[in-house]
């Protein structure tokens, strides 16, 4: 799929407008619509920049294999807050998950 279909089809999945994408990104309709048509190819900054909003990563802009799994907005959001922790609040954050979890998922991984 060409670049600016693919970047048309994940604004759609998520819902936004060309507008709406434009004041997420600053990026301006006339641009956003000529990369969506193919008149413009954007570079890795733009690209960037347009998936963000999108919480899309470039890697799974690029990959078009549908056996990786991406995180669900539930699990960025999480990491997200994971990021902004201390050492010792990553600690207590494992710990507590692990006493929450009913599987351990390095178990999952090993079969």
């Amino acid at each position: 799929m060409e670049l600016g279909k693919r970047l048309a089809k994940f604004r759609q999945a998520k819902g936004l407008t060309v507008y709406k994408l434009c004041e997420l990104t600053g990026l301006s309709p006339t641009h956003i619509r000529a990369v969506e048509r193919g008149a413009k190819t954007p570079n890795v900054e733009t690209i960037t920049r347009y998936l963000e909003p999108l919480n899309i990563t470039l890697a799974e802009f690029f990959n078009e294999d549908d056996s990786v799994i991406y995180a669900t907005p539930v699990e960025r959001e999480l990491i997200d807050y994971y990021r902004t922790l201390s050492p010792d609040s990553e600690e207590l954050l494992l710990k507590l998950l692990k006493s929450l979890s009913v599987n351990d998922p390095k178990q999952k991984k090993a079969k």
